[in-house]
């Protein structure tokens, strides 16, 4: 852990936040008052220094009300997120359903007339839910692109794998994360 601009033994053991923040939860009493900090701060291990320093520096700079708020904002996104995350596999079920009672030459036309959604997209979210339909996404955090990804026919199932785990010890899947785990295992076979 960064304190006072030295580095420290993290008593949280490899792998846990660092830059100066700590758990989830703790509290920063810098500036005038108490301020939470960063509400999902477990998947920092992995995060690069030099993107650590920046989110550092750019909370240092901001007076106090400001800084709780935009944390407040970051913490409601990302909770939104993880939401929106299962929002797509329920949407995926329900499409999955309606073009099964619909029948042949039906389903595309009611997506059409009630969303103005191409195939493509309706096959995107069914993709998903076939994919994830077992997940929980409430304490994980994967960006809706990088279900989309994870979830094409051409993805390895253990590139899935990969991501759900690394979500689940609190990293965070962004789109990009996600093409570098399906590029990684793609090249292992």
């Amino acid at each position: 852990m960064v304190e006072n601009g030295n580095v420290q033994d993290d008593p949280n053991g490899p792998g846990a936040p660092t830059s100066g923040r700590e758990r989830c939860g703790t509290e920063d009493q810098s500036q005038a008052g108490t301020v939470p900090k960063r509400p999902c701060c477990t998947g920092l291990g992995r995060m690069s220094q030099a993107i650590a320093a920046d989110v550092d520096t750019l909370y240092a700079s901001l007076n106090v009300e400001t800084r709780i708020i935009v944390q407040q904002r970051t913490s409601e996104i990302r909770a939104l997120m993880r939401s929106t995350a299962q929002d797509i596999v329920e949407i995926g079920l329900k499409l999955s359903e309606v073009k099964a009672r619909l029948g042949h030459g039906h389903f595309y036309t009611w997506l059409r007339a009630e969303f103005a959604w191409s195939e493509s997209a309706a096959v995107k979210f069914m993709q998903v839910a076939e994919r994830f339909k077992s997940v929980n996404f409430t304490d994980l955090n994967i960006a809706p692109s990088a279900l989309y990804l994870l979830a094409a026919p051409s993805a390895p199932k253990t590139a899935c794998d990969e991501a759900l785990l690394r979500a689940e010890e609190g990293e965070q899947i962004t789109h990009r994360m996600a093409q570098e785990i399906l590029v990684e295992h793609r090249t292992m076979w």
